[in-house]
């Protein structure tokens, strides 16, 4: 295999995984073959589950037949590995995902690249009781757990629960916040604005108040339904990312509320002296 067999949303990865999946990255990871070694190395912001371990930025040596899912959403299979991967004869001593050399003691025993290091020793430990290694153990479904645990019913819980929430970066900011977000629906309370600035400077103040109501009626519907919006027109690059983004917009809504709420004090206090 001379060159990395690619893995993501990316279309032109050797290995392409739908746009369904959205939290994988589009060049989530890449499988290498160093000699006799079959070598994963994880790219993504969300990164992979190897036998019930995440991994993330680095490196691990995988075997036929280890459960690998990306983002802990999408199992990526052996039979789309294997037939990439160049057959290997000659055995070696490798390291599974957590470092362990996989050899005996008496360094006589190999195992090769499609081989688990577990099935050398099958025979020698079958009149022991077999435990499962704490690694291999599935966190708990807790809606407090990173995305990437849990299973996909709970994810897409998890995931509609947080869309459902109210969302003050878009109240507050109504259209501005819609175009950075790809919400640009919201760019009809501009509109709403510009025509309630208008029918100022022509004399019809009096049903000024009427856009104003139109005006906060949008940016209701923007606390409400922006979320769910911005992340369906695809805005964010993952779960995480639309966290961080509407912690900032929340946290710059409050800033902004704050700093008015002050003017405003300021003034009544200026009229009243």
């Amino acid at each position: 295999m001379n060159k990395p067999i690619t893995i993501g949303r990316n279309p032109d990865s050797v290995i392409y995984v739908s746009e369904d999946y959205d939290i994988v990255s589009n060049d989530h990871a890449e499988i290498t073959q160093q000699g006799v070694e079959i070598v994963y190395t994880d790219h993504s912001s969300n990164g992979t589950i190897i036998n019930g371990q995440k991994i993330q930025g680095r490196s691990v040596n995988i075997y036929r037949g280890d459960k690998i899912v990306l983002a802990g959403v999408y199992e990526l299979r052996w039979s789309e590995i294997e037939p990439l991967i160049t057959p290997i004869g000659r055995p070696t001593v490798a390291r599974n995902i957590r470092g362990d050399v996989n050899s005996p003691s008496d360094g006589q025993q190999r195992f090769s690249a499609n081989s688990r290091p577990t099935d050398l020793y099958a025979n020698r430990n079958a009149s022991k009781p077999q435990q499962q290694p704490a690694f291999v153990e599935q966190p708990k479904i807790n809606e407090s757990e990173p995305l990437e645990y849990l299973g996909r019913q709970a994810q897409s819980r998890r995931v509609e629960q947080e869309l459902a929430k109210w969302n003050w970066g878009a109240f507050y900011f109504g259209w501005i916040w819609g175009v950075f977000n790809k919400v640009y629906i919201s760019l009809l309370q501009l509109v709403v604005l510009l025509v309630s600035t208008i029918t100022l400077f022509i004399g019809l103040g009096v049903i000024s108040p009427v856009f104003s109501l139109i005006s906060l009626g949008i940016s209701i519907w923007l606390g409400l339904k922006g979320s769910s919006m911005a992340w369906n027109n695809d805005a964010y690059n993952g779960f995480d990312h639309f966290l961080s983004s509407r912690h900032a917009w929340n946290v710059a809504a409050a800033i902004f509320f704050g700093v008015t709420i002050f003017l405003i004090l300021i003034s009544l206090l200026f009229l009243l002296m």
